[in-house]
């Protein structure tokens, strides 16, 4: 039997979902229900970037995230399960870098969806994570932020 795929979370959207919402920012509301969602031991999808910028230092890999209330799983957009990669080395810590453009190329947060543009809501953030044996980083959706560093936060406690 097939896994069935979480939920998406409030930025992260299909070709579809975006004609739907008209393009608009997702509300408050929705952002704040992902979080009871993970609180309360559902699951989460969020488009997701990955790259270990010591294997691939010029290359995000396309995919989404799986969080759970406690687990975290990266799966790679072109489905192939072998990639799939369980996020779970304890964090020894992780923070929002701003985007650079040298190396961040694929990931939008420029033009219109820089934090001045027009659709800032709709660019991506990058999170760099450190573990005791690599570092690797999280490109995500801005308005997914939220849940992913409340999720790596929890993580981060319980280690």
């Amino acid at each position: 039997m097939t896994e069935r795929k979480p939920q998406n979370a409030a930025g992260t959207r299909s070709f579809l979902d975006t004609f739907k919402t008209r393009s608009l920012k997702p509300k408050r509301a929705t952002i704040e229900a992902d979080l009871r969602a993970i609180q309360n031991g559902e699951a989460r999808t969020v488009s997701c970037f990955l790259r270990n910028p010591d294997a691939q230092p010029n290359r995000f890999r396309q995919g989404s995230l799986h969080l759970t209330a406690d687990d975290a799983t990266w799966h790679p957009f072109w489905k192939n399960r072998d990639e799939t990669i369980a996020l779970d080395s304890p964090l020894q810590s992780f923070r929002v870098r701003p985007r650079d453009p040298s190396t961040d190329r694929n990931i939008k947060s420029g033009g219109i969806f820089r934090p001045e543009g027009l659709l800032s809501w709709a660019g991506f953030s990058v999170l760099q994570c450190v573990t005791s044996t690599e570092v690797f980083e999280l490109a995500v959706p801005t308005v997914d932020l939220p849940l992913v560093t409340f999720f790596l936060e929890r993580k981060q406690r319980h280690a």
